[in-house]
């Protein structure tokens, strides 16, 4: 089960040491049974702490433009991490946590609101905005043969996972000779209409060696919203737009990458996406021109995974601009309700989520990475009155 007690050791006897045994005699077939240590203590384990600074203004405009911004700045030190760094020849069975971790997480956010009357037209406009990017400034890693794969000084998104790291693709090859005069590339067979990757660290050959931070992580860095607010005699309106930049998502899933990866292809549906945007071999070069998504093909018939490595072909831009909110109303006059028991009555016809602008197409680009699958933000449309008695 999930251990509890980090500043304790285990040790494992008999047949919870597992299958391993020290073996003796010339033919290495006589071996004893003996104890090991699973779990090694950590009497040094704390709490995680953190040094925020924040800096902030508030500024009042002739009573029509207020402006609030803040800028903050947070050090967190001790976070408990797995050791990465330790050599297999050190003999733990269980690599122990410590207090290792660090991160540096800093930003501004801002709101500016204005109010003006135009006529008999009551009018108030609001923006926020808000950028943050964190980086790892300590995790214990070795340091890499090739320092571009170094993850410390990187970001991190949603849930601590750090910047994806992949090939960067050049492209789809277009003819044998192109394969024939490339650097050798080593995830299984691979041919023309398949995805062609950039030999990065210059040794010929295309590996893991080959890949480096792409993108931005699924966590936003930059957040914003803008909105207004009308009021004319008995009417109010009020619209608001939400939208987030500098973040990236990869596809994924069996609708998307099952053609290209090792999953049961007889199994699985294809994409609409994929089908229409498909490299295919009967077509001109002209035709593959514009083509999405490599060659079909099976890793489990032909024993490739060439194109469902982690690259930048399959990396989106989650970056959108959604209209959040819109809500019109209209308010009963006074002299009227007097007539009646009622205090105040408000008719309103509001919608969520109704309009989303974005490069990505396949589905709402806030669900990120996978295939679509699951719900998306749903899209409501509300007609209520407000009656106060």
């Amino acid at each position: 089960g999930e251990r509890r007690w980090v500043y304790e050791s285990t040790i494992l006897v008999g047949n919870d040491a597992g299958a391993g045994q020290w073996n003796y005699g010339s033919a290495g077939a006589n071996g004893g049974g003996g104890i090991r240590v699973g779990d090694v203590e950590n009497l040094s384990a704390s709490w995680e702490e953190a040094t925020k600074m924040n800096v902030g203004v508030e500024l009042s405009l002739l009573d029509k433009v207020r402006v609030q911004a803040d800028y903050f700045h947070e050090k967190r030190t001790g976070i408990f991490l797995q050791r990465a760094g330790l050599p297999a020849i050190v003999g733990l069975s269980v690599i122990p946590y410590t207090n290792i971790g660090e991160t540096m997480n800093q930003g501004f956010d801002g709101t500016v609101e204005y109010t003006q009357k135009v006529g008999e037209v009551f009018l108030t406009g609001r923006a926020n905005f808000t950028y943050n990017r964190n980086k790892l400034l300590n995790n214990d890693e070795p340091d890499w043969e090739y320092k571009y794969q170094n993850k410390i000084g990187k970001p991190f998104g949603s849930g601590g996972n750090l910047q994806p790291f992949g090939l960067v693709a050049l492209g789809l090859f277009e003819s044998q000779e192109e394969i024939d005069n490339s650097p050798k590339q080593s995830f299984g067979e691979y041919r023309v209409g398949d995805i062609k990757y950039q030999d990065i660290n210059g040794d010929g050959q295309i590996d893991s060696q080959d890949k480096i931070a792409m993108g931005f992580t699924n966590l936003p860095e930059i957040v914003y919203g803008f909105g207004a607010t009308a009021q004319w005699k008995n009417w109010d309106v009020n619209v608001f737009f939400q939208g987030v930049s500098h973040v990236n998502f990869f596809l994924s899933g069996s609708t998307i990458k099952t053609p290209f990866g090792s999953g049961n292809m007889e199994r699985a549906a294809i994409n609409e996406d994929v089908y229409d945007k498909v490299w295919r071999p009967g077509n001109t070069a002209e035709q593959n021109a514009g083509s999405i998504y490599p060659r079909l093909s099976w890793s489990g018939a032909v024993g490739s995974s060439n194109n469902s490595q982690t690259s930048d072909w399959w990396m989106r831009d989650g970056s959108f601009l959604r209209l959040k909110n819109f809500e019109v109303g209209y308010t009963m006059s006074k002299g009227l309700m007097n007539k009646t028991f009622i205090k105040s009555l408000r008719f309103y016809l509001s919608g969520n989520n109704l309009l989303t602008f974005s490069k990505f197409k396949l589905w709402d680009p806030e669900k990120g990475n996978g295939d679509g699958s699951g719900y998306p933000p749903n899209r409501v449309i509300t007609v209520g009155l407000n009656a106060n008695f």
